[in-house]
């Protein structure tokens, strides 16, 4: 059977793309926890320590072991989104979601976290497959404070700081797991802890998109999934993350199909392009049409 998926793709940072996307299915949160209660030794009844020691104080949740996880209870899942306000006020510390995770113990998750590095804060995206830590991602952010997203979703991973997306990665190492929390460091803070299913839907010809809405500056992953790379959507444009950005919409496969989008490619090596019967994975197999900047000429 001929698949054929439109889908958008770029080769520099700062391409813009306008329409095409679909319908806007909300996604569910399962899961909250705001630490509000009287101190403990112990997180309570709806997680478990799997490494060192996180308990609450002062309405937050507090590492006190050199690494330490903690993972919900009864929450497996592929395609999530997890948020945390975090703080990273000195060297050394780390302070993060983890996303399916299949342990015991300190192996088998992808990692999102927020480090102190000499006083630098990075965001950061690693994946530990039996206990070998890759790194996948980083980009350096202007505060040790803030709000971490970090979306996880088929082959993509996205990481957000205060909204804006800081790291991005694909890999497909791990399929499901469990979420939680990761601290490195004692006295490590963490507060307003949720969970959000963002399964993908299956989205319907015809569709479009003029990128107004967004889901924390990016592309909603209930309808889009990040092939390679990432992209921002601000200001009614989705602009690429990364040296390739590559994303897919959700669930079309039709052998004869027209995408049209409105395009912008004003910097020298440019190139936005709309591609039709992806096969993949990754970036590979399918029909590709661009517009490129070739040393000032189109």
């Amino acid at each position: 059977m001929t698949r054929t998926t439109p889908k958008l793709r770029q080769y520099s940072t700062f391409l813009r793309v306008e329409t095409l996307e679909s319908r806007d299915v909300p996604s569910t949160v399962v899961f909250t926890d705001d630490f509000n209660r009287a101190n403990s030794a112990n997180l309570g009844p709806n997680w478990t320590t799997t490494v060192g020691s996180v308990g609450v104080t002062n309405n937050a949740s507090v590492s006190t072991g050199a690494t330490n996880i903690a993972v919900v209870n009864g929450v497996s899942t592929a395609n999530v989104a997890l948020q945390a306000d975090v703080q990273v006020p000195i060297n050394g510390q780390s302070d993060g979601l983890v996303a399916r995770y299949g342990g015991t113990g300190d192996v088998n998750y992808y990692r999102a976290d927020l480090f102190n590095f000499n006083g630098t804060a990075y965001a950061r995206i690693y994946s530990n497959v039996n206990g070998t830590i890759t790194f996948l991602s980083q980009s350096p952010v202007s505060s040790n404070t803030g709000t971490l997203r970090f979306e996880v979703s088929g082959s993509s991973q996205r990481l957000f700081f205060n909204n804006t997306l800081v790291a991005s990665a694909n890999d497909t190492a791990l399929t499901t797991g469990g979420v939680g929390i990761y601290q490195a460091s004692s006295n490590v803070v963490l507060d307003n802890f949720s969970v959000t299913d963002i399964s993908p839907v299956a989205q319907t010809l015809p569709l479009s998109d003029d990128f107004n809405t967004s889901l924390n500056g990016g592309l909603n992953t209930d309808r889009w999934t990040n092939q390679s790379g990432a992209f921002r959507v601000t200001g009614g444009v989705a602009s690429g993350f990364g040296e390739i950005a590559l994303a897919t919409v959700n669930g079309v496969n039709a052998a004869n199909v027209a995408v049209q989008a409105d395009v912008a490619v004003n910097a020298l090596g440019q190139s936005s392009l709309l591609l039709a019967r992806y096969g993949g994975p990754g970036d590979q197999n399918y029909y590709r049409a661009d517009l490129v900047n070739y040393n000032g000429a189109f």
